[in-house]
């Protein structure tokens, strides 16, 4: 059977069959030290984001403080001298650097009781309700009350695996 499987998402072509077990067994090998590299390599490429990411954040804290406080006050400002600022039907205007302005919004105000208002009401088509089974709790239930629900399982099943050990064994 020459047919193109998927693993991990990516197509593999079909290659010839190993020839024994010895084959068989130095091919998981491999695959064994190719996912201890791809761990590595993975492991590493994540340890440098974060430090990248905690660096950045560091540098960027005091730039974003001056940069916010001073978004307040220029925010301040635009709204006590609007009328001198955005003559006529102006809504924005622009600086050297950038733009500035005041954007007409919709703002919706959700009062923290409206679920129970809505209830009250009886308005529940506003109302959304997710509901699905509790498969941990069907898990514990009664094989024949399971059985009536044509549940099936829990069922053994072969599935086959390779799993590196966790160290790094040198030649791999």
């Amino acid at each position: 059977m020459n047919q193109v499987k998927k693993m991990n998402g990516a197509r593999i072509k079909p290659a010839p069959p190993f020839a024994n077990r010895d084959e068989f067994e130095s091919a998981v090998d491999r695959v064994c030290g190719l996912d201890l590299q791809i761990r590595e390599v993975v492991s590493q490429a994540e340890a440098d984001i974060a430090t990248i990411r905690a660096e950045s954040e560091e540098l960027a804290a005091p730039i974003r403080g001056e940069r916010d406080a001073l978004a307040v006050r220029c925010q301040a400002y635009a709204e006590t001298h609007r009328g001198h600022l955005l003559p006529g039907r102006a809504k924005s205007a622009t600086t050297a650097q950038g733009k500035w302005g005041f954007r007409l919004q919709k703002i919706w105000r959700w009062p923290t009781d409206l679920l129970a208002k809505l209830r009250k009401k009886g308005a529940l088509q506003f109302v959304r309700v997710s509901e699905s089974p509790d498969k941990s709790a069907l898990k514990k239930a009664d094989s024949g009350f399971l059985a009536g629900l044509g549940v099936n399982g829990p069922e053994d099943s072969d599935t086959f695996f390779i799993e590196p050990k966790r160290e790094r064994r040198d030649g791999q």
